[in-house]
């Protein structure tokens, strides 16, 4: 029968990074649930979507006598609010839970009804910081296609052999630069679902340098963190081979001040484009500048930035300027390079430890032509 004792603020804290958004995907009672367990000096809180499951632990408690008890998300604001000393007491029928003189009584639920935490043998293959690993998922979910016809565009795929983690959503796709010093082993893909990004929200800190791994097994990703495990069910497929995609011919390239284009482009999708119209706008790219050009239904608007560097063939092109915005905002350099082929091909756009390839939109020839004709006027 458990019996511990803890402050209100760790226990907050252990149900808030354990449930996390967990218990908005589940529908079974139990599983709306998170499972206390005092063990080996541990206190673990567990949650469970039978996707993917989460537990975190701490060591900062009192215990008694062992046990496991299921406390239900309907119940959380109650006790999650307590400050001071929390009591927490197993009985034959209830949990009684104190907190100074008020007294809470819960149901008690069958804990034998909750599905196990994963165990198999599994094989380390990544290692990153907290906050390395946090960054590298938020920022590559932008990329990935939330749709769940297409699970294969629901993942960040960690290619080791290629030294890259990818992420698309058939109009781009984000990049990053797996380093040595990130990698275990030397080949295989994990494909680890972005609902991992919502699971791990409260469990990775972004201010942390403690060291997180990411293994292997037959039938589960596990990522192991210093006070937090977390198991995802492995995705069945194969990945796309994003290099394919990649292996192409440019007619042109230019180095652009990252952060001046990324206002530059902010400026059609905070005041010109509707997110939900999703109107491309020109570029017309030349030899010392980009000429841009977007309309709505009140009024139409041109501009031009300037660009360094410029090889090749002059061309003009359209494109979403959410997508661009999109990768700008994560590029980790001041200066970022550009390159394109024709009016028809993406964009290959390169950072410090991120690039990206962005699809351009495609513009009818008589719409071009009028386009085209505002662009040289202005």
């Amino acid at each position: 029968m458990l019996k511990i004792y803890l402050e209100g603020s760790e226990l907050k804290t252990l149900i808030e990074k354990a449930s996390c958004t967990m218990l908005k995907k589940v529908t079974m009672s139990i599983l709306g649930c998170v499972i206390l367990k005092s063990e080996n000096r541990k206190l673990y809180a567990s949650c469970t979507t039978m996707e993917s499951w989460l537990e975190v632990n701490t060591d900062y408690f009192t215990s008694v006598s062992d046990g496991e008890i299921a406390i239900n998300s309907e119940d959380f604001k109650v006790i999650t609010r307590m400050t001071g000393t929390v009591e927490i007491t197993e009985v034959e029928e209830n949990i009684i839970v104190k907190n100074g003189k008020k007294t809470i009584t819960l149901h008690k639920y069958n804990v034998s009804d909750f599905p196990n935490t994963p165990t198999e043998e599994t094989t380390e293959k990544l290692r990153y910081t907290e906050s390395e690993l946090l960054e590298t998922i938020n920022n590559l979910s932008v990329f990935c296609d939330v749709n769940e016809n297409n699970k294969m565009m629901n993942v960040i795929n960690f290619n080791i052999e290629e030294s890259r983690a990818e992420a698309l959503d058939g109009h781009r796709i984000g990049l990053k630069r797996i380093d040595d010093t990130e990698t275990l082993c030397s080949d295989g893909n994990l494909m680890i679902h972005i609902m991992a990004v919502t699971d791990l929200k409260k469990a990775l800190n972004k201010k942390s340098n403690n060291i997180v791994t990411i293994a292997e097994g037959e039938k589960y990703i596990v990522i192991t963190g210093k006070n937090f495990t977390y198991y995802q069910r492995k995705m069945q497929g194969e990945c796309f081979r994003v290099s394919q995609m990649l292996n192409m011919d440019y007619d042109f390239s230019c180095n652009v001040d990252a952060e001046k284009a990324l206002e530059h482009f902010k400026y059609y999708t905070d005041n010109v484009i509707a997110k939900a119209d999703r109107k491309p706008i020109l570029l017309k790219i030349g030899n010392d500048k980009v000429i841009t050009y977007g309309r709505n239904t009140r009024f139409e608007t041109s501009d031009e930035m300037e660009i360094k560097d410029f090889f090749g063939k002059e061309l003009t092109i359209g494109f979403d300027p959410y997508f661009l915005v999109d990768a700008l905002k994560i590029a980790d350099s001041e200066e970022i390079s550009v390159k394109g082929a024709n009016p028809k091909a993406p964009i290959f756009i390169t950072a410090e430890k991120y690039s990206f390839l962005v699809l351009p939109v495609n513009i009818r020839s008589d719409a071009m032509e009028k386009y085209m004709e505002k662009v040289n006027v202005e």
